[in-house]
């Protein structure tokens, strides 16, 4: 990217699944690729591009809107306890994740974040996290094991969806068939699609809060 670009809009890379590296010029005045990170960074602290060999930079305080959309390529990722915020679409179709760990200082997780992570088979969240917004987990078919935290207040519309399509019975209190969910303290939480499925959200709720 050279120093002569002063706007990148949002999206501008999504869905190049083979982008390897990313390198900012040192004379640009409003983003750069610090630390060798292979990403565009504002200087405000925001990631707002990234690629399959992308490492987030440890002072990074959000990753932006479609940061990683539609990067197949991206296998693993560390989020650094400096980020706060992963907004919307941040990492949705990075069908290549298998397992994610969400530090303690994320508070929010924007729409769709993760949405359509196909490969994607566990996620640990920490006590940090207040917020997982619509549609959040969405479509991560391969989903085996979700730890809701203690402090989370707020879950969104179909924020993981797949509950809703594949979690047919309880085989007791917060445990699934195919799906562990720890529910300790949840005060908002979406309305399921799958009508039969609602009763059981409601008791787990009621006995945890």
């Amino acid at each position: 990217i050279p120093k002569s670009v002063t706007k990148i809009d949002t999206w501008a890379f999504s869905d190049c699944s083979g982008l390897t590296s990313i390198v900012v010029a040192n004379e640009n005045s409003r983003y750069d690729s610090r630390d060798n990170c292979n990403a565009i960074m504002s200087k405000g602290n925001t990631l707002l591009a990234g690629c399959k060999n992308t490492i987030i930079p440890n002072n990074t305080v959000r990753i932006g809107t479609g940061a990683f959309d539609g990067c197949t390529g991206l296998t693993e990722i560390i989020i650094p306890e400096s980020v706060a915020k992963i907004e919307d679409f941040a990492f949705s179709g990075c069908s290549g994740i298998s397992e994610l760990i969400i530090p303690k200082s994320v508070t929010n997780i924007g729409w769709a974040a993760f949405k359509d992570c196909t490969r994607l088979k566990k996620v640990e969240f920490s006590e940090g996290l207040t917020v997982i917004a619509d549609l959040s987990f969405s479509g991560c078919e391969s989903l085996e094991y979700v730890d809701i935290p203690q402090n989370a207040k707020s879950i969104g519309a179909d924020a993981v969806r797949i509950w809703s399509s594949t979690c047919r019975k309880a085989c007791q209190v917060g445990r699934f068939s195919c799906v562990v969910v720890w529910i300790k303290n949840i005060i908002e939480i979406c309305t399921f699609r799958n009508q039969s499925f609602k009763p059981l959200i409601s008791k787990l709720i009621h006995k945890h809060i």
